[in-house]
């Protein structure tokens, strides 16, 4: 009896057990709605700025009503030729706000004549995790002496530029703290600093200085370019040009050609009369006396030609035409000594009946 009391109180449990079970089962079942849905573009892959919405990267895909964001677009018409005007990742809804009806010009930030430049930041040596878009600069090149660069030393190369950007972010973190240095700087410069700017960083190391924007000289040519950019180019150029000046090869001065020797051997001759030698040489047509060793014939110390003796010479068949006659040199351009026996040509006679027909003064100058 008691062992039948047992077994009903355990079934009498166990039917219990199972009967809320099932209660619980059938109130779930039946307290499950189907949940509400609907569908909407999302990117497929991720779309750079300006990039146009095609069928390879966007989708409709079916999002719960209460997790569609608000601006979501819903219908093909929506974004047919449209174009993101941010980028956008993959699986990302697009909303009315991320997207434009043209690709439009990314850059009217941009101001006319100026381009933008950026300079790779080095995190040990820069301010890499205080510089900010719109904060106000100056550059510094550290030069060594070179072909181009007339000394070692620091030189500022522009001053005053604005920070266009910094990673690619255009706007200020105020009041954020950031613990991630910057990897690269983008500077607003003038388009006539430009030839500044590749200079410095091509032939040196550039790094940025930063301060108070009251204390920057906001120094600037009348076509906008900056002051300290068009010094920096003159320092170049002028030491360009001394460098030219210094290396321009001389032209060399020939060395004047020597005169050439006068080989042509002039006209010598020589008289041995009475223990006298006596050697004339043929100048300019004339006979003149260039050695003798008779102490009463002097040769003239300008024009070398015979001194005549101071006594009267006396010459055959001149004067009366008896044979003898007085003929007396007046001055040194009379040559009449030479006439006559006293003349340094003249020969004697020879006797008469020797056949030999008679020699009279040769070369006779008259």
């Amino acid at each position: 009896m008691r062992s039948k009391s047992l077994l009903l109180a355990v079934a009498g449990i166990c039917g219990t057990i199972a009967a809320v079970g099932t209660s619980k089962w059938m109130h779930a079942q039946g307290g499950v709605e189907k949940q509400q849905t609907a569908e909407i573009f999302v990117t497929v892959q991720d779309i750079e700025i300006g990039e146009q919405f095609t069928a390879e990267n966007v989708r409709l895909e079916a999002w719960p009503l209460d997790r569609i964001p608000e601006g979501s677009m819903q219908k093909l018409e929506q974004i047919e030729g449209k174009f993101t005007n941010q980028r956008l990742y993959a699986g990302e809804p697009l909303i009315s706000r991320k997207i434009s009806e043209t690709a439009g010009n990314t850059r009217r930030d941009i101001p006319r004549d100026y381009s933008v430049v950026s300079l790779q930041t080095d995190p040990a040596t820069s301010m890499a995790t205080l510089i900010e878009p719109g904060d106000r600069v100056n550059v510094m090149g550290f030069f060594k002496k070179g072909e181009v660069i007339p000394q070692t030393m620091t030189q500022k190369v522009l001053t005053g530029i604005r920070v266009y950007a910094v990673d690619g972010r255009k706007t200020r973190t105020e009041g954020e703290a950031i613990s991630t240095p910057a990897r690269s700087v983008s500077l607003l410069i003038h388009k006539r600093d430009e030839e500044a700017w590749t200079y410095a960083n091509e032939l040196g190391r550039i790094r940025l200085s930063l301060s108070h924007p009251d204390e920057y000289d906001n120094r600037e040519t009348s076509d906008g370019s900056d002051v300290a950019g068009q010094e920096f180019l003159k320092w170049i150029a002028d030491y360009g040009k001394r460098e030219a000046e210094i290396s321009q090869p001389t032209a060399a001065v020939a060395p004047a050609a020597p005169a050439p020797e006068n080989t042509e051997q002039a006209l010598r001759m020589t008289k041995m009369s009475g223990g006298m030698m006596t050697v004339y040489e043929m100048q300019n047509g004339i006979w003149v006396v260039v050695q003798s060793s008779d102490a009463d014939t002097e040769t003239s110390p300008t024009t070398g030609l015979i001194s005549p003796p101071a006594q009267a010479n006396t010459m055959p068949g001149a004067g009366t035409g008896t044979g003898t006659g007085a003929n007396t040199s007046t001055g040194p351009d009379d040559y009449s000594y030479l006439n006559g026996s006293g003349s340094p040509f003249f020969e004697e006679e020879p006797q008469p009946g020797n056949n030999q027909r008679p020699i009279r003064a040769l070369n006779r100058v008259r």
